[in-house]
């Protein structure tokens, strides 16, 4: 999944943006999905979330007070993800996230640093002069996003030798290192996958499941060395699980 972060202040114009993203994602027939971080309730007419509802393929907002309207407790990004099926996802606010890159729509006297932070990738064309590459449109934004967009499983595992997913995704940005060097999303010895969606797995996880399963397949006829492929269908488990609930 090709993923971007807009980071800004409150009427910094993300909303916009990430609404023309939308529409320019959706002529070029590809599926977008919006994450928007809030901080006022949900069910409010007229608001930006429903404007950005009304123009992505699949919507996520976070609100403090309202996290368990999806799902009980509070919940990262990564846990609602499986819910949206999206090629691109833009995120909206959330600028604590440290695991994908971001443009920055920096207002007259805020402060580059908080929002840039090492990752990003350009500003909107829109915003005072940072230094930065200025995306004078939303068609060359969507490029951007296309090209060097990603979304890292924030696990923090160490898999790839660094202290966390903000590590790697600062050298990502930077050009200094490559997605594929997160462990979590490279296949190595197993991989799963749900309506082909990989789920990443971090070192301790992955050891543990190709152990159990090399443990089991050992004791089967015609339990051999190579390639194992196991599949099944969790639909019909969730269905009945719902009506027993």
């Amino acid at each position: 999944m090709r993923a971007v972060l807009l980071a800004g202040y409150k009427d910094s114009g993300k909303t916009q943006l990430a609404t023309s993203l939308c529409r320019r994602f959706r002529e070029m027939g590809i599926r977008v999905a919006v994450a928007k971080f809030s901080h006022h309730t949900l069910d409010r007419t007229s608001s930006d979330t429903q404007r950005l509802a009304q123009v992505a393929d699949g919507t996520i907002a976070f609100d403090p007070e309202t996290t368990s309207l999806t799902l009980p407790g509070q919940r990262s990004l990564q846990d609602f993800l499986p819910l949206v099926s999206a090629q691109v996802l833009i995120v909206e606010g959330g600028k604590h996230l440290g695991c994908l890159p971001r443009i920055i729509l920096p207002r007259k006297g805020d402060s580059r640093r908080d929002l840039d932070q090492d990752l990003a990738l350009a500003q909107w064309s829109a915003s005072p002069a940072s230094g930065l590459t200025e995306l004078a449109d939303s068609a060359q934004a969507a490029q951007l996003i296309l090209e060097r967009g990603f979304l890292l499983p924030d696990l923090d595992c160490g898999g790839c030798g660094r202290e966390d997913c903000y590590q790697l995704a600062r050298e990502i940005v930077a050009g200094e290192a490559d997605v594929s060097e997160c462990t979590a999303l490279s296949p190595q010895g197993v991989e799963i996958t749900v309506n082909g969606d990989t789920i990443p797995l971090n070192p301790f996880v992955r050891n543990l499941v190709q152990n159990t399963l090399m443990g089991i397949l050992s004791s089967l006829k015609g339990g051999r060395a190579g390639r194992v492929e196991i599949r099944f269908d969790m639909s019909d488990q969730s269905s009945s699980s719902n009506r027993s609930g």
